[in-house]
């Protein structure tokens, strides 16, 4: 019952959506019909980012056990530094979904216009994050969850345009300053870790057979004891 309700809600929204668009065009203001073939575009480039970052996420650690062509591509490849770029897109495609659904007044089928601030920004608000959270996030991550590697081959194009930005206008640039507060304040998780494996390998090293002379001859009076015990 609640999810129909949600369907409800969403396509009572698109209606007004769809309404609104088409009055505004009966007027001659054809760019909010530009806007609506933008805000189409942004959402289907958010579907592809959105599940590239899980596809990505999950297969990058598998790059050594995966075929040839893959491996190759994923381990030239620096995981945070795609990631980071890739935030890029998902900031700039709801950027332009929030600013292409706002209007002067939108059309409420069996109402008519209304043009009050309220409405209308809860009107786009609404619209938007459904819109945007359904089709754009969920979707894609869940798709990209059940089949990393299919999703994978229908979205790593978006790989050389993120590359490619991340190397002339490195934009999470500035959040270097902010990894490093992180760790400034929070310094012990990867070193902990780091001197946790050591302390492993140190401890088997330690408790490992030796093959020092003196060992040796220890071993082998103690196994002729042994031999002897059992003959006896």
């Amino acid at each position: 019952m609640r999810k129909f309700f949600l369907w409800i809600a969403w396509g009572a929204l698109l209606v007004i959506y769809v309404a609104t668009i088409f009055s505004h065009c009966a007027e001659g203001e054809f760019h909010y019909l530009a806007f609506a073939c933008m805000s189409f575009a942004c959402c289907a480039l958010l579907f592809f980012a959105e599940g590239f970052e899980i596809s990505f996420a999950m297969m990058y650690p598998q790059r050594h056990q995966l075929n040839s062509e893959v491996c190759r591509l994923l381990q030239t490849l620096d995981a945070e530094h795609v990631l980071a770029q890739r935030q890029v897109v998902v900031v700039a495609t709801i950027t332009i979904l929030s600013l292409t659904t706002v209007f002067d007044w939108i059309q409420i089928p069996g109402v008519g216009r209304v043009s009050s601030p309220m409405v209308m920004a809860w009107f786009s608000g609404l619209f938007v994050t459904l819109t945007v959270l359904w089709f754009c996030q969920v979707l894609p991550k869940r798709l990209a969850a059940r089949n990393s590697e299919q999703f994978w081959r229908l979205s790593r194009w978006l790989l050389k345009p993120i590359v490619i930005a991340g190397k002339c206008a490195d934009i999470p640039a500035p959040a270097d300053n902010l990894v490093a507060l992180w760790e400034s304040f929070f310094p012990s998780s990867r070193h902990t870790s780091m001197q946790q494996q050591t302390a492993t390998i140190r401890v088997a090293r330690l408790w490992s057979p030796c093959d020092c002379p003196v060992c040796s001859a220890a071993d082998e009076q103690s196994d002729e004891a042994i031999t002897d015990l059992l003959g006896a």
